[in-house]
């Protein structure tokens, strides 16, 4: 719990380090400018949930994650930008209910699984995240940023499984969009990382999930460039 706290501590620091950053540069000197991105996720996360009790043991097996998320950046001056974002992944699920049961033979004594019930469908998670992303580049052809994140992360089970609490997850991501032409377009590839912070019950089936994604995005800038 201890642990949890300190990360909970700190993610809360840096992202209010970075909020604290944007009125260092007056408005007046640095016009407010605003990013819509719509992006396109992908992960290759793949993890197997078990429970047990007494003979019966129930896995859930989640992999393959895509979805869609919709983000909105307010970046006041050259360096320090602070995003919102919504977004909706969507994992294979396949549920199994088994249970041990003796074998035909007694000598040596034998035992064998028997799948009693099995369901598939989808694992959704729906992140709302809130990042502070650091440009590293000035006004240039292409920007690139990296930051960390803090989320909330609701759950939707698509299979005959317990619901999953809604619960709060953390991590980074870096990016680099490039401007096309000079429209106020952009097109860009981010990488992230998004841990979340799982509190487990007695006979919990479900645990921490710590998954990398990558985004293709579609961004468009409104307002003024930043100056160099």
């Amino acid at each position: 719990m201890k642990r949890m706290e300190r990360r909970s501590a700190l993610i809360a620091g840096l992202l209010l380090a970075g909020i604290a950053a944007l009125p260092t540069v007056s408005v007046a000197a640095e016009p407010t400018r605003w990013t819509m991105r719509g992006r396109a996720l992908v992960s290759d996360y793949e993890n197997r949930f078990t429970t047990a009790y007494f003979d019966n043991r129930t896995e859930l097996d989640v992999d393959q994650g895509r979805g869609l998320e919709v983000a909105v950046e307010l970046r006041a001056n050259q360096h320090v930008g602070v995003e919102l974002s919504a977004g909706r992944m969507s994992f294979d699920a396949a549920l199994r209910n088994i249970r041990t049961v003796p074998g035909p033979s007694t000598n040596p004594r034998e035992f064998h699984d028997v799948v009693i019930f099995s369901d598939e469908g989808d694992f959704v998670m729906q992140p709302i995240s809130l990042s502070v992303l650091f440009h590293v580049l000035r006004d240039r052809p292409v920007d690139f940023y990296l930051g960390p994140q803090a989320a909330w992360v609701r759950y939707d089970v698509g299979v005959y499984a317990p619901e999953r609490e809604a619960e709060l997850a953390y991590g980074a991501k870096l990016g680099a969009e490039l401007r096309l032409g000079g429209s106020p377009w952009s097109a860009g590839l981010e990488l992230r990382r998004l841990q979340t912070i799982h509190e487990s019950l007695d006979r919990d089936l479900y645990g921490n999930i710590g998954i990398n994604i990558a985004a293709l995005s579609l961004a468009y800038h409104l307002g003024p460039p930043v100056r160099r």
